[in-house]
């Protein structure tokens, strides 16, 4: 085809999933002109442009509820486009309507695709066209294209820095952490706090007055052996404490990545096990992201920028569909689910998965069952104490999240729930 016509939506990935999918010459949006305004235009120009998919836009503005304007306009775009072919999947009702009845008076082809899968659905005369296979969306493109940008974090971890001794490392650090994920969290603070005032060296030798610290910082530092358990599986080198001095070097600077925050070790556990899965099952997830911070609007300024900027754990994609993930090593509040939820709506849409893991989760039946109640309202899928579940079982949850449509979020929520309660 060479003109594809399509309805304006508030959703981004419904205004291009049939342009990228079936690559027209020219795509005209008919839509409403406050829904259509210049910062969705502005998204639309700049992903298909980091696409490099060439193709013109046009957009015509229209009185959404009158029907001779809609029909008028409809009329003039189809006596100066030729070989033209309408996409009804997203739009308001009265255009729906027009560009049907354009499509029954001039035997034009008429298509809708289902978003969530990515699957183009032939409405009338479309035999001709061929199925296309889903598009493939990146995570920076999903978020350009709802108005934002991602900024490259100094820490990215890329899929090609697991390597097999990496890996090694990540389980060992996990199996520690995952014993009491709440004290783990407490001394992974207490180290951080402890290290501000150390002196670190460039072959990461720790050296630390220990006298500089508080009684309690000193008691999160040392009440469960940590340093100890590091130790002996060999994730840091020649600890030894004597005369208020605390001595040690990390094994690598990998190993001191995923000890540098609190809840950095299951985040990059989960990215791990992703990135396993995705070896193991091609086509499973597409793009994979860890530690993305996402500029808000994508009007960045340099030296002087002072916006509003969001860091999401883990970010995957599943053809077009993003998958927002958060991960909460250590005891998780309801807040947590609206941030989820805010940050996943803004930067991937509607159509958006999104997915909280945790190690940890209230002990109380009421608390957890309202927190989980919760949670499924808003569609965000639950996989919670992960520290009990063996390594096979998080794989086959974190399969499901690749498996499952977002219309099922809720009811695949509630069966995640069930391996736990």
């Amino acid at each position: 085809m060479k003109t594809l016509v399509e309805l304006f939506d508030t959703c981004q990935l419904t205004n291009v999933i049939a342009g990228i999918s079936c690559l027209p010459e020219k795509i005209i949006f008919l839509g409403d002109a406050e829904v259509m305004n210049q910062d969705r235009r502005d998204a639309l120009d700049r992903f298909f442009r980091m696409r490099k998919q060439t193709v013109k836009l046009e957009y015509i503005s229209v009185k959404i509820d009158s029907y001779s304007d809609i029909l008028t306009k409809m009329e003039r775009v189809l006596s100066m486009n030729q070989d033209v072919c309408i996409d009804i999947t997203g739009g308001r009702e009265m255009v729906l309507t027009v560009l049907g009845e354009a499509a029954y008076c001039h035997n034009l082809p008429l298509i809708r695709f289902d978003v969530s899968t990515g699957k183009m659905l032939r409405i009338k005369n479309a035999q001709h066209i061929p199925i296309p296979t889903p598009a493939i969306i990146t995570v920076r493109q999903s978020v350009v294209l709802n108005g934002g940008e991602v900024i490259s974090p100094q820490n990215y971890l890329s899929p090609q820095q697991l390597t097999p001794s990496f890996c090694k490392e990540i389980r060992s650090l996990f199996a520690i952490s995952k014993q009491k994920p709440k004290l783990w969290n407490q001394f992974a603070i207490a180290l951080e706090g402890l290290l501000n005032c150390a002196r670190v060296t460039p072959e990461l030798k720790v050296y630390a007055d220990l006298s500089g610290i508080s009684e309690t910082q000193y008691k999160k530092l040392t009440d469960y052996n940590y340093f100890d358990q590091l130790s002996d599986a060999g994730l840091i080198l020649g600890y030894k404490e004597e005369n208020g001095k605390l001595f040690f070097q990390y094994k690598n600077e990998q190993v001191h990545q995923c000890m540098s925050k609190a809840g950095n070790i299951l985040e990059i556990y989960s990215y791990m096990l992703l990135n396993e899965l995705s070896k193991a099952h091609p086509g499973l997830f597409g793009d994979m992201r860890m530690g993305v911070l996402a500029d808000w609007d994508g009007k960045m300024i340099p030296r002087c920028y002072s916006g509003t900027r969001n860091e999401i754990d883990l970010m995957v994609t599943k053809n077009a569909i993003p998958i927002f993930i958060s991960c909460k090593h250590g005891e998780v509040l309801k807040e947590a689910l609206y941030e989820l939820h805010t940050v996943a709506e803004h930067y991937g849409g509607e159509y958006a998965k999104k997915v909280l893991i945790t190690a940890e989760l209230s002990n109380s039946p009421t608390k957890r069952k309202s927190f989980l109640d919760r949670a499924s309202d808003m569609g965000i899928t639950v996989i919670y104490n992960v520290n009990r579940i063996t390594e096979e079982r998080f794989l086959e949850l974190l399969c499901e999240i690749g498996t499952e449509e977002k219309k099922d979020s809720k009811e695949n929520s509630l069966k995640i729930h069930k391996n736990y309660i």
